[in-house]
């Protein structure tokens, strides 16, 4: 696990802005905190970033997550398998959400793609608030075959859960 900072100030401002007013001229710069931060964590072979809905998808117009990852692949040469991941269960937004709500909201939306299989994955999204988005995605990849699952995220906010609750991500699935 690897993330840039806290969720404050300009970093939240930036993250807002991209997220909700679509200023993807951000991504690089995020892209590059994110670069930043993974210097500690061995090197994947591939990115994916944390999925969307269709439908979400649909209404938002982009990802920023994949808008991220798409920053990170540009800067690190990695490969950028967004097909990877898949969120098929459509739900509220997490961000509408309390905790408790949040975990069961996520806990079976996910489904890996079979090429994951014995990959080591960094998993990118923006923002970090209870990790049960992260938790169930990395899950689904682990389930799915992977060799090990890296999160990645420009932020946490203040009060989130223990990084302990994290699964652990290189743990192979059986």
């Amino acid at each position: 696990m690897a993330f840039y900072g806290l969720y404050g100030g300009a970093l939240r401002h930036a993250l807002l802005r991209l997220k909700f007013d679509g200023h993807l001229y951000l991504a690089p710069l995020l892209g590059n905190f994110l670069l930043e931060a993974a210097a500690c964590l061995p090197r994947p072979d591939a990115l994916t970033a944390v999925p969307q809905h269709p439908d979400h998808l649909r209404r938002r117009g982009y990802n920023q997550a994949h808008e991220i990852a798409k920053a990170l692949r540009d800067l690190s040469g990695l490969p950028l398998q967004a097909q990877l991941l898949a969120r098929d269960v459509p739900g509220p937004e997490q961000a509408r959400l309390d905790a408790r709500n949040r975990r069961s909201n996520v806990l079976h939306s996910f489904a890996a793609a079979p090429n994951v299989a014995g990959k080591r994955v960094w998993l990118v999204d923006d923002i970090m608030t209870t990790g049960s988005t992260l938790a169930a995605a990395t899950k689904a990849l682990l389930k799915g075959g992977a060799a090990r699952v890296d999160v990645l995220f420009i932020a946490r906010t203040v009060r989130d859960a223990p990084l302990s609750a994290m699964p652990q991500s290189n743990v192979n699935a059986t």
